[in-house]
């Protein structure tokens, strides 16, 4: 336990040091400190540029000069940005190496126990759902048999009635011996107890036949209609359905090489 404790107030220690430490190890690099100053003081020029502002659905701000300066802006923050990945492109890819190394070690000492514990725990489901199972048919047929029980009663009360010339009455007992319903199951755990285990149902389903279903359940296929648009553009349209059924418009994104 204290191993394990501390194991884990290092790990912490690690996780809060581990930022404050990079970031001073970085400033120190060359070149770093004037990149980061060049970067700030791009961005703080950008917040003065807009180029175009729609605001209640009229054009405010519709500006061709404004338009050059924020290329420009555009260009030299990407240019910036490309100077300090390069710097720090390296140390991420041997961090990423590392996180590989780590987690190929954690693997090794944990997918034996983990592949026990895996099947023990499906074991265990299987004997729980079992139990209930088992629980649920002696119940049911319990309360079906109960059901019989009362609706036999209950014929033989009609018959009386009849045999005394009750028509009415043994009518009435009748029509309940026909509709007597069986009473509520109760199902009682029989699987073993377990300090800390609990059961979480997960209802699942499938689909037998899609014609069947409501039409609010039959999902359109997004990625299979992105590629009709994408390869007809407008004239995705007469491919997809029916007029109305999808709208398809073009919409550019600007790229800076």
């Amino acid at each position: 336990m204290t191993t394990a404790l501390t194991l884990t107030q290092q790990a912490q220690a690690l996780q809060t040091d581990l930022k404050e430490n990079l970031e001073q190890f970085f400033q120190q690099l060359p070149d770093v400190e004037f990149i980061t100053n060049m970067n700030a003081s791009l961005v703080k020029q950008s917040e003065t540029i807009v180029v175009f502002r729609r605001e209640g659905g009229e054009i405010t701000v519709n500006d061709a000069t404004a338009y050059k300066q924020a290329d420009a802006q555009v260009k030299a923050l990407k240019s910036v940005n490309e100077q300090f990945s390069e710097i720090i492109d390296p140390y991420v890819d041997k961090a990423f190496k590392l996180h590989r190394a780590l987690t190929a070690i954690r693997k090794s000492y944990t997918q034996d126990a983990q592949t026990v514990i895996t099947r023990l725990n499906s074991e265990m489901t299987a004997f729980y759902q079992e139990s209930e199972r088992l629980k649920r048919e002696i119940a049911e047929r319990e309360a079906e048999e109960a059901r019989k029980r009362e609706q036999e009663r209950l014929l033989a009360e009609a018959a009386a009635l009849a045999d005394q010339g009750d028509k009415k009455a043994s009518e009435e007992v009748l029509e309940e011996a026909v509709n007597v319903q069986a009473p509520a199951v109760v199902i009682q755990k029989t699987a073993p107890q377990v300090e800390g285990e609990s059961y979480r149902s997960v209802w699942k389903f499938e689909i037998l036949d899609k014609t069947l279903l409501k039409p609010e359940f039959l999902i359109p296929d997004e990625k299979a209609i992105g590629a009709v648009v994408k390869s007809m553009h407008l004239g995705a349209l007469t491919l997809l359905g029916k007029q109305g059924a999808v709208k398809v418009w073009e919409d550019k994104t600007r790229v800076v090489r």
